[in-house]
C-alpha cells in the first residue's frame, strides 16, 4: 500500500506573531500569473461543441415534463439530452448518482442537473438553454433548509463523495472528561453557508483518443469525473484518462 501524502509548509516566524497574520496561498502566484493553465486557456480543436446544463429551478420535486422544442428549434443546436436519452446503466454512474434524473428521481437541491444543452458555440448553448422548459410536480414533503431541519425530519446521513469518508475520530474518554469538567458551557453554534469565489467556474474538455477520450476539467476531484464519463460512455476506467486544471478547490469538488 501507497504510504500516507504529507506536505510541509515552512515560514518565518514575525515578531507579531501569526494571529492575524497575512499569509500568501502556496500557489498563489502560479494561479495568478499564467504559470498555471486553467481549462479556458487550453485551445479548442476545430470541430468543437459547447455544452451547458438545464438545472432545476425547484427541490424537492420530480420532474414531470421536459419541453425541448424551443431549443432544438434553434439553428446550431445539436441536441438536448435528459434521461430518456441515456440508457439506465449508463445514466448511473455510482449508487444512487445518475448523470440526468428520471422521473422517480427527487429533485434534492435547486441547481441540480436536469438537461445538457449541445451547441456550436457556449453562447448559443447557454441561450438554449434557457429555453428548455421543464415542469415540476408539487413539492414532496417539507423542505429540509438547515441542519435543524433534517435531523428534525430525520433526512440525516453520511455522505460519501468517492473519496474519503468522514468518521468521527475521538481522542481519550470524551464523556468521562466532560463529566469531570468544573464547567461545562452547552448552546450551539449555526454556520451559514459558504459562497465560493473560484479561480474559474465548473467546466471541462473532452476529446477522443485512440483508446477512449482525455478528459481535461477543473475539479477537485477527477476520479469522479474519469467515473461519470466512463459510464456514461460504457468504457473502462483505463479508457478515460482524466486529469485536473487550475484552481480546483471547495466548489470545484464535484
Amino acid at each position: 500500500p501507497r504510504a500516507p501524502s504529507e506536505g510541509v509548509f515552512r515560514f518565518q516566524q514575525k515578531p507579531e506573531g501569526l494571529l492575524h497574520a497575512p499569509l500568501i496561498k502556496l500557489e498563489a502566484l502560479r494561479q495568478t500569473s499564467g504559470e498555471l493553465k486553467y481549462v479556458d486557456d487550453l485551445p479548442a480543436p476545430e470541430g468543437t461543441l459547447h455544452a451547458v446544463y438545464v438545472t432545476s429551478t425547484q427541490a424537492n420535486v420530480y420532474v414531470t415534463a421536459i419541453d425541448t422544442r424551443k431549443a432544438l428549434e434553434m439553428h446550431g443546436v445539436h441536441c438536448v439530452l435528459t434521461a430518456a436519452d441515456v440508457p439506465a446503466a449508463r445514466n448511473e454512474w455510482a449508487p444512487g448518482r445518475v448523470l440526468f434524473p428520471r422521473h422517480d428521481t427527487l429533485i434534492d437541491f435547486v441547481g441540480q442537473t436536469v438537461a445538457l444543452v449541445v451547441a456550436d458555440t457556449p453562447a448559443l448553448a447557454h441561450h438554449a438553454a434557457s429555453h428548455v422548459a421543464v415542469t415540476y410536480s408539487d413539492p414532496v414533503g417539507q423542505l429540509v433548509l438547515s441542519l435543524g431541519d433534517a435531523i428534525a425530519a430525520g433526512r440525516t446521513k453520511l455522505a460519501n463523495f468517492g473519496a474519503v469518508v468522514a468518521n468521527p475520530h475521538t481522542t481519550g474518554d470524551v464523556r468521562k472528561a466532560l463529566q469531570e469538567a468544573p464547567r461545562r458551557v452547552k448552546g450551539m453554534v449555526d454556520c451559514p453557508a459558504q459562497i465560493h469565489f473560484s479561480m474559474e467556474r465548473q467546466s471541462v474538455v473532452v476529446s477522443p483518443t485512440e483508446s477512449g477520450v482525455s478528459v481535461c476539467a477543473s475539479t477537485q476531484a477527477p476520479p469522479s469525473v474519469q467515473q461519470a464519463v466512463a459510464a456514461a460512455l460504457q468504457l473502462t476506467l483505463a479508457n478515460v484518462r482524466s486529469s485536473r486544471r487550475g484552481a480546483a478547490a471547495g466548489s470545484a469538488a464535484s
